[in-house]
């Protein structure tokens, strides 16, 4: 899985979006997406050591790691993207993170960095998920945790028919109404929806690397906190 040729104009979406983007997130997930980062957060335990916040994007996620960590704590924030990286400096602020343009199917780290990563809302988002999924685990310490916070594709196909539409158009209306401008943008959340595997089929790629420790599915399976671990 992983977007391949869709993953040019979905991040370029993203990156149009520019300062709307946590606006537009706030509207799309019907003002859930900061409960939702909270609770994966809570499920994978406090940050502690060296930390990678995977996909940043404007670092909402880190925002949330850095309230309930202490001060020895080494954020990365790793994206590809230049103004998200820029917002998500301006959002954060703190001596304890630091930020690194890169992709995960190329990192610039060394093996076993980190001794936990978070991605929130930007795994469907990888060009291929298998060689990011292998770079990250060969990234990680033995035992640490990697955790994933996402949009879930449920297994139930009726559920998953409800989902698709509406990611493909009552998502799009949403923003429409509240940020005219950037409506457009939303249309690529679509393919990244399309594209992505159901939840036990993901859970199934994750097993390849990774031992999955905990799986919690919220609102019908619609989105997914997976908690895993590198035992190897």
């Amino acid at each position: 899985m992983g977007l391949a040729e869709d993953w040019v104009p979905v991040v370029t979406s993203i990156s149009k979006l520019d300062k709307k983007y946590r606006l537009i997130n706030r509207i799309i997930s019907l003002g859930l997406d900061i409960k939702v980062r909270r609770k994966g957060v809570t499920f994978s335990g406090a940050p502690i050591g060296r930390v990678l916040d995977a996909g940043a994007g404007d670092g909402s996620l880190s925002i949330e790691l850095l309230r309930i960590s202490d001060s020895k704590l080494n954020l990365i924030l790793l994206d590809p993207l230049v103004n998200m990286l820029k917002i998500a400096r301006q959002s954060t602020n703190d001596f304890r993170t630091h930020y690194v343009l890169g992709l995960l199917e190329n990192p610039p780290f060394r093996n076993n960095s980190f001794d936990k990563v978070y991605m929130a809302f930007s795994l469907r988002d990888m060009f291929n998920l298998d060689v990011a999924l292998r770079n990250l685990s060969i990234m990680m310490k033995k035992n640490a945790t990697f955790t994933i916070i996402d949009i879930g594709k449920p297994d139930y196909k009726p559920l998953q028919f409800v989902f698709s539409i509406y990611w493909m158009i009552i998502a799009p209306l949403l923003t429409l109404v509240a940020a005219p401008l950037a409506w457009r943008l939303i249309h690529m959340i679509y393919p990244t929806y399309k594209r992505l595997f159901n939840n036990s089929k993901l859970i199934n790629e994750l097993k390849k690397y990774f031992k999955v420790q905990a799986f919690k599915s919220m609102y019908y399976g619609g989105i997914i906190i997976i908690l895993t671990e590198k035992t190897a």
